[in-house]
């Protein structure tokens, strides 16, 4: 479970004036999958920071019972001038899980075991991509959080992807917050739109971009009247 209390996050030089979230409390129940659609420049990452456990809230507080991931794909946690096998260690050893199981759902994955000896400088952008999905997937959790990226980019890993995902979700809960309304409903079963600093229910994400579109709409008529 993930508790949103009161939760405020200020835009970073505004002195308060303009925020990602505003006076929010929503609560993230076990093994639910809640999309949150945000548009471009919402404050998606920071939310997703939030989430995580990166980034603290400018008020109320966040309470966790249980454990949240890094962003799915995330690659930043990787050295790179040491190889994938240093690097598959040290993140066993953070997180508690046994390195054999990383380094199989890795393999897996890679479908090349000579990966793990070379330095993750030296990878591809779609060898990068490929690595970063698997570990942040093989590493178990309650939470799961994705930022705007869910899944690969390589056509060929795919399938491979879409099956270790839904492998992993099943008991686990996950939270999308993404500008694809298309993938929130592929992925979600509840979704929420975030407008003026707050997390909204919504039937669907379609729905969710239409109320967006509504939203956007009113501020472009609103600051249209106040010029004149």
């Amino acid at each position: 479970m993930i508790l949103l209390d009161n939760i405020s996050i200020y835009r970073p030089g505004s002195n308060r004036q303009d925020f990602i979230l505003h006076d929010q409390t929503t609560c993230f129940s076990d093994q639910t999958r809640v999309g949150i659609l945000a548009p471009p420049g919402s404050g998606r990452t920071t939310l997703a920071r939030l989430l995580c456990g990166i980034q603290p809230p400018d008020l109320g507080k966040i309470l966790v019972e249980g454990s949240v991931s890094w962003p799915i794909g995330y690659a930043g946690l990787f050295h790179p001038h040491l190889t994938l096998a240093s690097n598959i260690g040290y993140i066993a050893k953070l997180t508690c899980t046994e390195r054999a199981e990383i380094e199989a759902i890795t393999s897996w994955m890679c479908e090349d075991d000579a990966i793990f000896s070379r330095t993750v400088s030296s990878f591809t952008p779609g060898e990068r991509g490929l690595v970063a999905f698997a570990v942040s997937l093989a590493v178990p959790t309650d939470f799961y959080i994705a930022d705007e990226k869910i899944m690969i980019s390589d056509p060929n890993a795919v399938p491979r992807a879409e099956r270790l995902l839904r492998e992993r979700l099943e008991g686990r809960g996950l939270i999308f917050i993404s500008r694809n309304a298309k993938q929130l409903d592929t992925w979600c079963d509840i979704q929420k739109v975030l407008i003026s600093g707050k997390l909204i229910d919504c039937p669907d994400a379609q729905i969710g971009q239409k109320m967006l579109d509504l939203a956007a709409q009113s501020h472009i008529e609103r600051s249209s009247h106040d010029a004149k």
